[in-house]
């Protein structure tokens, strides 16, 4: 069963016989009290109609597909769930305001980001950009996965690696290098976190880097930048609640700034949560990293 809210728009004009596929017309002629007809006798309603899908947390709106995932769009009380298992290539994070998004035990893929699209200069990648206030992640597994296309790995590799603390092949977040970035936030699941994250797993075998690549402006190398690096989340911010996930599975985060397994940066609430993997922290801006 699909609820279906239709909303009505009304036009009115005088004398017309305007029509339109989209609305559907209603004449009345008015005759007043005293039984004199006016000069103007043909009132044409005309209405607008509009058929608005409506979702609740016991209908929510099915996500099929990859399609379907990048076209969420924001909106007030609307869920989602997702159906299958994707997999994400040249893949933009996403920065929607929304209810829910209900994983359902799925798992996400991504294999590869768009680096083109990395353009602002305060950086922010994961599979969301921004859990919004109010809004809800659960039931979902992301998964990281490096492939081999085109000489290179989309992902940096941790396969290849010489000891269990080693990788030859890293994904870098600075690889636009025509960008002066200023700050440069990864999570996981999302880069910041002001929602709420319940039941998720980040995990995969691929080794993410923040690269020190020369602040043209400043003449400094990013390591003096904001960096703020986390398995699950970069930043928790006050409003932020992560209860019942893990990140898992050998994720190896290697960067400067702060460096953290499941939050780089917490001001919020983690409960029933943890990280395990490994962490390379080569700051010397700062004397210690988040954990």
């Amino acid at each position: 069963l699909v609820k279906l809210k239709v909303e009505f728009e009304l036009i009115e004009k005088f004398n017309t016989d305007q029509t339109s596929t989209n609305c559907f017309e209603v004449k009345d002629t008015y005759t007043n009290p005293s039984g004199v007809t006016p000069a103007i006798n043909n009132i044409s309603k005309v209405y607008d109609i509009k058929f608005i899908r409506e979702t609740s947390p016991y209908e929510p709106k099915l996500v099929k597909d990859e399609k379907d995932f990048v076209s969420m769009v924001s909106g007030e009380n609307t869920y989602y769930i997702l159906g299958n298992d994707l997999v994400l290539s040249d893949f933009v994070p996403l920065d929607i305001d929304i209810t829910e998004f209900d994983g359902n035990g799925r798992t996400i893929t991504i294999q590869s980001f768009d680096t083109k699209m990395f353009t602002e200069e305060a950086l922010a990648v994961g599979l969301f950009k921004n859990i919004k206030a109010g809004m809800t992640v659960k039931n979902l597994n992301v998964k990281y996965q490096s492939i081999y296309k085109d000489g290179n790995y989309t992902l940096g590799s941790t396969r290849i690696g010489k000891t269990e603390f080693e990788v030859d092949n890293y994904f870098d977040l600075c690889a636009n290098e025509t960008i002066n970035y200023t700050s440069v936030m990864f999570g996981g699941l999302t880069a910041v976190n002001n929602g709420i994250i319940t039941n998720c797993n980040v995990f995969g075998e691929v080794a993410f880097k923040a690269s020190t690549i020369e602040n043209k402006e400043s003449g400094a190398n990013n390591y003096q930048l904001d960096f703020n690096i986390g398995g699950m989340v970069a930043e928790n911010t006050s409003t932020g609640y992560i209860t019942n996930s893990r990140v898992v599975n050998n994720l190896p985060l290697h960067a400067y700034g702060n460096v953290g397994g499941l939050v780089s940066q917490n001001d919020g609430v983690v409960a029933s949560s943890y990280y395990n993997g490994k962490i390379t922290n080569y700051s010397i801006a700062v004397d210690a990293s988040s954990t």
